[in-house]
């Protein structure tokens, strides 16, 4: 695997605004032997307009779907590449080198999947806000989820033994998939240099909790003798989630920044 083949999947659905930096993103990367694949949700603006004019020799399904992780599962399936790895319609590569470090790696340290981390930027103001992303552990993702899931980068037979997402769940597939992966004792490849630019900020305290309480049935499903653990996690982390918004509100969120950075990693 000289020059293997990457398979980039972006899931997208009337992202007009912002799917062009994406591609441009890809489009400047250094490492040619690229597959970009879009799978689009039916989009009712220009988004595909964009993806045949920035993109015009990629992969494109635009198709109604039934979720996010059911598109990517429809990329997985069409995917041809050696290496198989996501980035959303509206997240970028930080720089041009980013596919041909990842795939360094794969050829010269003989693993089964990559992850690194992000670097957020806040959706309202475009400044950084902090770094997400740890050291694969089955241990800390079984507290909150510290795996930075768009960073993961896997072999196509690693694929194959740990499956696709599973569709029960509404917005804790990638969690769940991520289990499956860590569970597995696969070797990996952890970059402690962020390699996407995503936005942060904007999500509604009720897609956090259905987000929790997905990811407490998830756990209770893999390790059922933990489920006071487990409940008792959930509702620790529910109520600091509750209180940092709160502060928010009241027009502390110079310091809930400060505690964030300071800590290093987001629940």
């Amino acid at each position: 695997m000289s020059k293997p083949k990457v398979s980039i999947i972006t899931v997208c659905y009337n992202s007009g605004k912002t799917i062009e930096k994406t591609i441009r993103s890809v489009n400047s990367q250094t490492y040619t032997n690229i597959e970009h694949i879009f799978i689009d949700g039916k989009s009712t603006d220009n988004t595909v307009n964009i993806i045949k004019k920035l993109s015009p020799t990629s992969k494109l399904i635009s198709e109604k779907d039934s979720g996010i992780y059911d598109a990517m599962n429809k990329g997985y399936k069409v995917a041809t590449g050696d290496i198989i790895g996501t980035l959303n319609s509206d997240d970028f590569y930080l720089d041009n080198n980013v596919i041909q470090n990842i795939v360094d790696r794969f050829v010269n340290n003989d693993i089964d999947y990559f992850c690194g981390r992000i670097k957020f930027f806040d959706v309202v103001t475009g400044e950084f806000s902090h770094y997400f992303g740890e050291v694969p552990s089955l241990r800390s993702n079984l507290k909150y989820m510290t795996i930075a899931h768009p960073t993961i980068y896997v072999r196509r037979e690693l694929l194959d033994k740990i499956g696709l997402y599973d569709l029960r769940y509404e917005v804790a597939a990638d969690f769940e998939w991520c289990l499956r992966l860590l569970k597995g004792n696969f070797k990996y490849y952890y970059s402690n240099q962020p390699i996407i630019g995503m936005s942060w900020g904007g999500k509604s305290s009720k897609n956090f909790i259905i987000s929790a309480k997905e990811e407490l049935a998830i756990k209770i499903r893999s390790f059922p003798e933990r489920k006071n653990e487990f409940t008792f996690l959930f509702f620790f982390y529910t109520f600091g989630r509750i209180i940092r918004e709160f502060m928010l509100r009241v027009r502390l969120g110079n310091l809930v920044d400060f505690l964030r950075r300071r800590q290093g990693k987001m629940s």
